[in-house]
């Protein structure tokens, strides 16, 4: 099994955009479970944007479901969300800790289940989504 981090990575602190990651990679590991990091691939002249993008396709495809940090919005988090609900057909499993939830059209429409912490989140995962 595979679970893809969708989340902000532009004009955040790295912190910001690895904490959590690193965080859910370290559990889900440690249930045998794989994680697709999109923050892997920092963006440099090696690679362009779209090969991004395409790249983090094939990890989206390659996932079993995906867990998304709903606590700001972006325009890539938006895509990938999105990306996973109408074409992919994955369960798309959010978290939101802060105090007013920025991305209400999506809890309504696309996400599966949304939860008030990142460890609700993996604790939901690893309890209803594992063999």
């Amino acid at each position: 099994m595979n679970v893809y981090l969708v989340g902000p990575m532009d004009n955040v602190s790295q912190e910001y955009q690895k904490g959590w990651r690193n965080r859910s990679t370290e559990y889900l590991n440690a249930w045998e479970i794989g994680t697709f990091d999109p923050t892997r691939r920092p963006h440099s002249d090696d690679l362009s944007e779209k090969e991004i993008y395409a790249l983090d396709l094939i990890d989206m495809k390659n996932s079993d479901l995906i867990l998304v940090d709903l606590r700001m919005p972006s325009w890539g988090t938006a895509m990938e969300i999105m990306y996973a609900y109408e074409v992919l057909k994955l369960p798309i499993i959010g978290w939101d800790d802060s105090e007013v939830t920025t991305f209400s059209v999506f809890l309504d429409v696309t996400v599966t289940r949304a939860f008030k912490t990142l460890d609700e989140a993996l604790d939901h995962i690893t309890r209803f989504y594992t063999r």
